[in-house]
């Protein structure tokens, strides 16, 4: 998974050299999301599918699948090497939700703002990553799968 992530990483940095900067979704929209004015974040939104390198992306057989089910690729691909492969494999294990070991069910959602108590996102899975790793040899793991 580690030399995969790399690959993909390699790829997109590759192929994003030739283009001016681009700017992620979030940084077009700064100021548009308070919910007073979708016009503007429409324009952003706009204005984001509009950048040449995610249009010569979705153009392009040679990275098409670094974009498949991505959002924002311009903002998925800009971490450091290191930082992506590490989101990447923190991933592989958890599912979105954690029991620990003391009782505390931790939902690692993007609802609310990540902290220490609740951590989110990306937070939540190098938590839960973590939390995994670092269990007794002894302690058995469950994952559990559900839809409601």
């Amino acid at each position: 998974m580690a030399a995969d992530a790399a690959r993909r990483w390699a790829r997109w940095r590759d192929f994003s050299a030739s283009f001016a900067d681009a700017q992620p979704c979030e940084s077009l929209s700064e100021g548009a999301d308070s919910g007073a004015c979708k016009y503007l974040e429409a324009l952003a939104m706009a204005e984001r599918r509009n950048q040449e390198i995610l249009r010569a992306a979705q153009n392009d057989p040679r990275v098409r699948d670094l974009t498949v089910g991505i959002l924002d690729p311009v903002e998925h691909y800009s971490l450091p090497q290191r930082d992506f492969v590490k989101r990447a494999v923190s991933r592989l294990i958890p599912t979105n939700v954690l029991l620990t070991l003391d009782g505390r069910w931790i939902d690692g959602s993007l609802n609310e703002e990540s902290s220490e108590i609740q951590p989110r996102g990306d937070d939540y899975f190098f938590y839960a990553d973590e939390y995994l790793e670092n269990l007794n040899d002894d302690v058995v793991i469950v994952r559990i799968r559900f839809h409601s």
